[in-house]
């Protein structure tokens, strides 16, 4: 992930960096969204689990993004308003983080959950606007990666320790690198 964070102060003007970012989107925050739903698969929602989502969630974001708005504030741009509601950088994700596990409990009821999220996320994807407010169009569309970690099983993760799974996912791998730099072509080049 820290990779992926800093590539794009080099990408410019480089087919390879700017390769080499699209293979670390490609796969780094499905596979924590999806780790993230792994993990709230026993939040129901009790009030002990609601106060440890208030304090371990809710509480940070909210000192970080002040945190975060006061050394914008006092660096680059003074004028900016203080909002809860426009995330600074990674803050979104603490956002998307509450909402996810406060939606947990009503995944574990639809008939269809990985399907229906799906639909949400595709909806979101052509939703003109949605992003305005706490990066909800960003939310959304990582939400079916959420669902399908609440819908996976230790056994899920003991199928990926077998050799042939190994063997393909190196193969997947390494046929994405040559991929990436291939669709990076003529992609914000300078």
């Amino acid at each position: 992930m820290a990779v992926g964070h800093v590539l794009p102060v080099v990408v410019e003007g480089s087919r390879a960096t700017r390769a080499l970012y699209m293979f670390v989107y490609a796969f780094h925050m499905p596979t924590f969204v999806l780790i993230s739903g792994y993990l709230s698969r026993s939040y129901t929602g009790r009030p002990d689990q609601l106060k440890r989502l208030l304090t371990g969630i809710a509480l940070p974001h909210l000192v970080f993004e002040v945190a975060y708005t006061l050394l914008i504030r006092w660096g680059a741009q003074p004028e900016r308003p203080y909002s809860l509601l426009h995330p600074s950088y990674l803050m979104w994700f603490l956002i998307a983080l509450f909402v996810w596990r406060m939606t947990a409990p009503f995944w574990s009821v639809v008939r269809w959950p990985v399907p229906v999220s799906v639909v949400i996320a595709a909806l979101a994807a052509i939703t003109p606007g949605l992003d305005g407010v706490v990066g909800m169009q960003r939310v959304l569309q990582f939400l079916p990666f959420f669902v399908i970690g609440l819908r996976m099983r230790p056994e899920h993760f003991r199928f990926l320790r077998r050799r042939p799974v190994r063997i393909a996912a190196v193969l997947v791998f390494a046929g994405a690198l040559p991929f990436t730099y291939w669709a990076t072509a003529g992609i914000y080049m300078t």
